[in-house]
């Protein structure tokens, strides 16, 4: 299935017909956030969330060159520079939108905040595997979805 691209001008050349079958979850009831963001927490919030949610994890190891660059060819990246996303993780800390549990020369483990429990103590409310089953039974075509290596930070 071939994906939208961007033509030499970096004009966009529009969304495929069968839109619905490449996609992932996107949470409904952030349209009433989306005003409390900036542009580079809403980038930085949907790149995490597709890394974490949209791939069926709990968290997720994400490097700030990620963040810049991409994943492969996967993705692009949010198209900011360091100090923007870095800004932005520490303006989605301090609303209450993400934990981010850093490492020195590694990658930081992005994790998604819940509403029941705010994971003060980085304690998931759900486990990995209820989460992974919670999505497969959402999602068409994901009866089989394969399990991801995940970071735990239960187990850390």
């Amino acid at each position: 299935m071939k994906k939208a691209t961007m033509h030499n001008s970096n004009k966009f050349i529009g969304f495929k017909e069968n839109i619905i079958e490449n996609f992932w979850p996107y949470p409904n009831f952030m349209e009433e956030y989306w005003c409390q963001l900036s542009g580079s927490e809403q980038k930085v919030l949907d790149f995490i969330m597709r890394q974490t949610i949209g791939f069926r994890k709990t968290s997720d190891w994400i490097a700030i060159s990620q963040f810049t660059n991409g994943i492969g060819t996967a993705n692009k990246g949010t198209g900011l520079s360091k100090s923007q996303i870095q800004r932005a993780i520490i303006g989605l800390e301090k609303k209450g939108f993400i934990t981010a549990k850093r490492h020195k020369n590694r990658p930081s483990i992005f994790r998604l905040v819940y509403e029941d429990d705010q994971y003060k103590n980085n304690t998931p409310i759900f486990s990995e595997k209820d989460l992974n089953k919670a999505f497969a039974n959402l999602l068409i075509g994901t009866k089989n979805a394969n399990q991801n290596d995940t970071p735990d930070i239960q187990n850390e």
